[in-house]
């Protein structure tokens, strides 16, 4: 095994009493998984020796072996009162910090917190090294990047004195900030060099949103952080069993939240991963379970595509173990629904806990359709190949469901768009010296159509008349390098799509269009038309939230230029393939767990996917009432587009 090193800096001051704590709490955790720790309390973590210790981190971690950053403490939001300004950069609404020991030792020239920008310029240095990284934050705002202290009920509202148990900064905290941007460019670090959203290299946990609250409480052992009492027990729960840190993720904040409603733990960057390493398993239409245990509800709901009778397999944290229940949605929420849950045949309450996500078995409706241009010999083999989940079926007399059409040629099999015909994936050979070739061939094919029709379910999706959000509420605008013209997303169709160059970036802003206090939620993806379907809004992957005069900038770094991002063509499409594609813009009153769309196409191979079997029966407690702090309502806009040539993503 590679090296294993991790660094745990705590931070505490009087009024945090859990930082030491939750140091011991990881140190014994992350031993399971054979790291050897490094640690910073107290004294050692001023500004100079954190920045210190990430610096020997970029110059002595073990090339190849993995890292780990574990930071318990205050966290910093400061308001910036130059927001919304224009000129060189635009001013983000907020700057967030690591809030070092020596922090009441700042001047109006000498700021010694960390700002999240510099932070992450030490990162992309270490991964640099490594890419083998992850960073765990138990702090207040660390979604963007104080945590508060215990209360008997755990349900604390954020404070608003500033000497109270949060650590508010106000603006008088700006001029210092500006001194201390000034020096990060002199220092040579750039915010325009450092990738837009998120470093897709580095796996970041933290333990709640960007606006919310992280809490201390206590149990057997004492005072500790909520999120790395969870997170601890996990991790060792989990040593040496294959288990992806989106499943580990889901899994810690269903617990945290169940004791604490407005702390949210999220995860951000590459979530296919198994545990501290860069294997990472192919992606699977897994939504996780959430709520309180006694209740649980499925994650997502119907922003999800999730409805009234699809069938799911329960699944524990490890991959490759065996389902524990079966359950079947009897009510869709827009972003969870209710369970009837059987396990081994007989209904159960309260449910087992090593459920951690639901795995499609059976869809009450297929989302798509497949026309067949073959032979009767074949045809008969491609009906026996389409998925058995029931999410694709033959193709009827409505041609607009159709996602692919089936074309038997020259001893090959081509899988064409049903518009013009141009292939989505190079040509199959029926024949090879292989026995198993045919059966990989209908296999692969099978897969191929089950990305295409949930390629087409977000495409299309729509909330129902109860869930649907005011449109009014979101104000969404797009802005390309191509042609640097504002537009809104109601001014492309079919027939007049965005329009991309080969080299040209894509800036999508989305504002709260009457600047109320009360937030709206946002999330961007990007729907190839092979099937691979990506978040681009990586920086808050439970919906970018925007409240009042603040606005969220799709490929904006705070303090950088806005570069946008780049929409790909997959690698999987061959030359002379279709193109087109759907930018998917959602916006909702709430968060919700989107991730479960996210899905990557892959070229032909003689592998079978992992796939999970497909039992489906059901049965158990209906509870309706949404989950607090998630969607209610939500809107739906699509906008195609027409990619420039570049390279896969």
């Amino acid at each position: 095994m590679s090296e294993r090193v991790a660094l745990l800096i705590g931070a505490p001051d009087d009024r945090l009493h859990g930082v030491e704590g939750d140091l011991d709490r990881m140190e014994e955790a992350l031993a399971c998984h054979s790291f050897r720790s490094q640690r910073l309390l107290g004294p050692d973590a001023t500004r100079a020796g954190i920045l210190s210790a990430l610096s020997a981190l970029a110059s002595e971690a073990p090339p190849g072996g993995a890292v780990v950053i574990y930071y318990s403490g205050h966290g910093g939001q400061i308001v910036n009162p130059r927001a919304g300004r224009g000129g060189r950069l635009r001013e983000p609404s907020h700057f967030r910090c690591l809030i070092p020991t020596d922090i009441r030792a700042s001047t109006q020239t000498n700021f010694r917190g960390i700002l999240s920008v510099e932070l992450d310029a030490h990162l992309a240095k270490i991964a640099d090294r490594s890419a083998n990284i992850t960073i765990i934050l138990d702090c207040c705002h660390s979604g963007g990047i104080v945590r508060d202290t215990p209360a008997e009920s755990l349900l604390l509202t954020p404070p608003t004195d500033p000497d109270g148990r949060a650590y508010i900064m106000g603006a008088p905290w700006y001029e210092p900030i500006s001194a201390l941007r000034e020096s990060l460019y002199r220092a040579g670090i750039d915010p325009d060099a450092l990738p837009p959203e998120a470093d897709p290299r580095v796996l970041r946990l933290t333990a709640c949103g960007p606006h919310e609250i992280a809490i201390e409480a206590r149990d057997a052992r004492g005072c500790a952080g909520l999120f790395t009492m969870h997170l601890a027990e996990l991790l060792k729960a989990q040593s040496g069993r294959p288990t992806t840190w989106l499943a580990l993720a889901r899994r810690v904040r269903q617990q945290v939240s169940a004791r604490r409603q407005r702390q949210h733990p999220t995860l951000k960057g590459p979530g296919e991963r198994l545990l501290f390493s860069l294997t990472e398993i192919p992606s699977r239409r897994a939504l996780p379970i959430a709520g309180p245990p006694l209740h649980p509800r499925l994650g997502g709901g119907a922003m999800a595509g999730a409805e009234v009778g699809d069938r799911f397999l329960l699944m524990p944290l490890s991959e490759g173990d065996a389902p524990v229940g079966e359950a079947r949605i009897t009510r869709a929420d827009a972003s969870s629904a209710t369970l009837e849950v059987m396990v081994e045949g007989r209904r159960v309450e309260p449910p087992p806990v090593a459920w951690a996500s639901a795995l499609p078995s059976v869809y009450a409706r297929p989302r798509g359709a497949v026309e067949l241009r073959t032979s009767p010999e074949i045809e008969a083999l491609l009906h026996l190949a389409l998925p058995s989940s029931g999410i694709a079926a033959p193709l009827g007399e409505d041609r607009t469901k159709a996602v692919a059409v089936i074309a038997e040629g020259d001893g090959t099999l081509e899988i064409r768009h049903p518009s013009d015909g141009a292939r989505l994936r190079p040509p199959l050979a029926l024949r090879s010296f292989g026995a198993d070739h045919l059966d990989a061939v209908l296999r692969y094919i099978g897969e191929v159509v089950e990305l295409l029709a949930l390629r087409r379910a977000l495409a299309n999706l729509a909330p129902s008349p109860a869930q649907t959000l005011d449109r009014e509420l979101a104000s969404w605008s797009l802005m390309t390098t191509r042609d640097g013209n504002m537009a809104t997303p109601e001014g492309y169709t079919d027939e007049s799509p965005l329009r991309l160059g080969a080299d040209s970036r894509v800036t999508v802003t989305l504002r709260n269009t009457y600047g109320r206090a009360e937030a709206i939620y946002g999330w961007i993806f990007w729907v190839c038309s092979s099937g691979h379907v990506e978040l681009l809004s990586q920086r808050q992957p439970w919906g970018a939230s925007v409240s009042g005069n603040e606005l969220y900038v799709l490929g904006e770094r705070p303090g950088a230029h806005d570069r946008g991002v780049e929409l790909r063509s997959s690698g999987v499409l061959p030359a002379g393939g279709h193109r087109g594609g759907d930018l998917v813009l959602i916006a909702a009153d709430g968060q919700a767990d989107l991730r479960s769309w996210e899905r990557s196409a892959r070229p032909f191979r003689k592998v079978d996917p992992l796939r999970p079997p497909t039992n489906t029966r059901a049965g158990s407690p209906d509870v309706h009432e949404p989950l607090p702090g998630h969607a209610r309502r939500f809107a739906v806009w699509r906008v195609p587009v027409e990619p420039g040539r570049g390279a896969p993503p």
